[in-house]
């Protein structure tokens, strides 16, 4: 075994340099980085750190004191991920729009930290919304649920604390919306704006043509629109400078005609899905 060394801040700045520089370029097996053969091997990793010593470093690695109890599932990293929300509110000054969306890790390992999504092109996945707050998903153990409302909404509430009563446009997927959320915000001066999973029946019953928008709003301010395209898109809106009418936007160098809360939605840059089938 490689002979342990105590390491200093200069080693690991370089350490987590190259895991940034093997983030960039991608490679089956870790071990290729320091690989001879010309198609794998990257020298600059190589003339930073020998190979050995890196996997030394990363086989002990510690964000937190093992003789401590844990408190979560997240406890080896809590210190981390605390820093890293410290740092990102302390220095990223939020817009007046804010998006909150989930970013997936396919697994198909032991791990109690998955979540099993039919509808998604991997179906065991790992949750991480991500943005100026993030907050990975641990199971239902360490994610109690708030009284009356469901593990979404719950979510949106965690992540945008601090951020609320200043008249914001939440932009969300239907992952986490709903009507009660909603209608929750808007009592809060957060309005929000996407698509919608379940979705009202007298909305979602309603027969209307191709390019044809039917639009209802409930006594709190609460507007649910459906647009049908190929297929019926379900979106729901609080702000009322959205409005509910089609636009003309580009896509893709192609013009197309959506509904104003898709079309004005920042959303569709960091993936949120912007169709949803009516349940």
């Amino acid at each position: 075994m490689y002979k342990w060394r105590d390491t200093c801040n200069e080693e690991m700045e370089t350490f987590l340099g190259i895991l940034i520089a093997m983030g960039m370029s991608h490679l089956p097996k870790m071990r290729l980085y320091w690989s001879k053969k010309p198609l794998y091997r990257n020298d600059l990793i190589r003339n930073a750190m020998k190979r050995e010593r890196f996997e030394q470093l990363i086989k002990c690695l510690h964000f937190n004191n093992n003789e401590e109890e844990p408190e979560n599932r997240l406890s080896k990293i809590q210190p981390l991920l605390d820093l890293l929300i410290a740092k990102f509110k302390g220095t990223l000054i939020p817009s007046e729009n804010i998006v909150i969306d989930e970013s997936m890790i396919p697994w198909r390992g032991r791990l109690i930290l998955r979540q099993y999504l039919p509808g998604k092109s991997h179906n065991y996945v790992c949750l991480r919304p991500t943005h100026i707050n993030l907050k990975i998903y641990a199971g239902k153990r360490d994610s109690p649920g708030m009284s009356g409302i469901g593990l979404g909404h719950q979510v949106v509430l965690e992540l945008i604390d601090g951020l609320l009563h200043e008249g914001r446009t939440l932009y969300v997927d239907n992952f986490y919306t709903s009507v009660p959320l909603a209608e929750d915000l808007l009592g809060k001066k957060t309005y929000v704006c996407g698509t919608l999973r379940r979705n009202p029946k007298e909305v979602c019953a309603k027969n209307i043509k191709k390019g044809e928008i039917l639009a209802k709003e409930n006594e709190k301010g609460v507007k649910v629109i459906k647009w049908q395209d190929k297929r019926p898109v379900i979106m729901i809106n609080t702000n009322l400078s959205i409005k509910d009418n089609l636009v003309s936007s580009v896509s893709k160098k192609r013009k197309t005609v959506d509904p104003e809360p898709l079309s004005s939605n920042p959303a569709s840059a960091a993936g949120i899905s912007s169709h949803n089938d009516c349940n």
